[in-house]
């Protein structure tokens, strides 16, 4: 594999979704690969980093006026539904 091929395959490495082989053949790249192993270990700083947010609960407004926008099935003004 290729370093393009390698970076747009590294989400679905950390997420365990490659096949063993795919799996196999991109952990071999690394090995040999100082820029795609930077590469991972930016993507799982972001993927930590990312987990790490505390989740924030929509005010209730927010919930009701989605929720009363999609079973209207109407275009959706951006700025009625979620500022005012």
């Amino acid at each position: 594999m290729q370093c393009s091929e390698i970076q747009e395959n590294l989400s679905a490495y950390l997420d365990g979704e490659l096949d063993p082989a795919g799996a196999a053949e991109l952990e071999s790249h690394l090995e040999g690969c100082e820029s795609c192993r930077s590469e991972l270990e930016s993507l799982r700083s972001t993927v930590e980093l990312v987990r790490s947010v505390p989740r924030v609960q929509a005010p209730p407004v927010l919930k009701q006026r989605l929720a009363s926008a999609t079973s209207s099935r109407k275009p959706v003004q951006e700025s009625r539904v979620f500022w005012g």
